[in-house]
């Protein structure tokens, strides 16, 4: 299953380091095969869900199908843990974030000390991310303060933030001797550290612009799809992906991003979704005989 921290992005964010801000992947695969319901025949949910991917019925999975449902299971599963988060820092269970709140999960996270030192700019994000000025963060002004690429005010704070720190020279850009400085002195080799400096210069001039961190920042805001397409065609060993190949290997996809790892086939509810029970491995009714 895809999770993410609130407030371990925002460690990245405060400490104004540029790097490919990514979510924490937790596969609990390993939980799921070890629950009694893995064991379960999974074939009759796997073609109901074929029949939901499938959008013109052709009995095909396309690519285009597979990524639209792939887009769709990721914002899904993205609003699933924004409000788990949610709920990990609302500790008044008053589906609000006070800044009270948001500074104590950020001090869990980060240590008091570091927590005391940010505690102005962190309360200076928890500001612009309050939009109706009520002192408290709503569900949607959390997700701004954790993707800052969907409020134009938090990015460009960010944005100025990062080039501030580390611009040396003064030129309002960031060079590669300055990107690296960063990344060497936390333990990342300079060929990882150029090879992502590379992704990030758009125009390959050797210099990073706020234009292109600011790309950086909305690309890695956008939940990124899982690779269904890939994880079915290489599970199924074919690019055509009919509903007969689904089903012969239903039991081995019930355990990929298909289903969020099998977290949807275990509560389905979360995921908007609802299956019919197979009838061939439906309880019997109760029969009640009259005396």
């Amino acid at each position: 299953m895809y999770t993410y921290s609130a407030v371990f992005l925002l460690c990245f964010l405060i400490s104004n380091c540029i790097c490919t801000v990514t979510f924490e992947r937790k596969f609990n695969t390993e939980d799921f095969d070890q629950k009694p319901e893995s064991t379960v025949d999974h074939t009759f949910k796997m073609l109901q869900l074929f029949d939901k991917i499938d959008l013109n019925s052709d009995g095909v999975l396309s690519k285009d199908e597979l990524d639209k449902y792939s887009s769709k299971l990721s914002k899904v599963i993205s609003n699933r843990q924004l409000a788990n988060e949610m709920a990990t820092i609302d500790r008044d269970r008053d589906g609000k974030v006070t800044f009270t709140e948001l500074l104590a999960a950020f001090s869990n996270e980060v240590g008091e000390e570091d927590a005391s030192q940010n505690k102005e700019p962190l309360k200076l994000r928890f500001n612009i991310a309050d939009k109706n000025k009520d002192g408290m963060l709503s569900l949607d002004e959390l997700g701004d303060l954790v993707n800052p690429s969907r409020n134009p005010d938090l990015l460009d704070l960010e944005l100025n933030d990062v080039i501030k720190a580390h611009d040396e020279d003064g030129d309002g850009k960031i060079s590669f001797t300055e990107y690296k400085k960063y990344r060497t002195e936390n333990g990342e080799d300079e060929t990882q550290s150029l090879s992502d400096f590379k992704q990030f210069d758009k125009n390959s001039d050797g210099y990073l612009t706020k234009d292109e961190l600011a790309e950086v920042y909305k690309e890695e805001g956008e939940f990124d799809s899982f690779p269904i397409y890939d994880d079915v065609t290489s599970v199924i060993g074919s690019s055509k992906v009919t509903r007969d190949s689904w089903k012969d290997h239903a039991n081995e996809l019930s355990k990929t991003a298909v289903t969020d790892f099998g977290e949807m086939l275990l509560r389905p509810e979360d995921y908007d979704m609802k299956f019919q029970p197979d009838p061939d491995t439906a309880p019997p009714p109760e029969v009640h005989a009259e005396l």
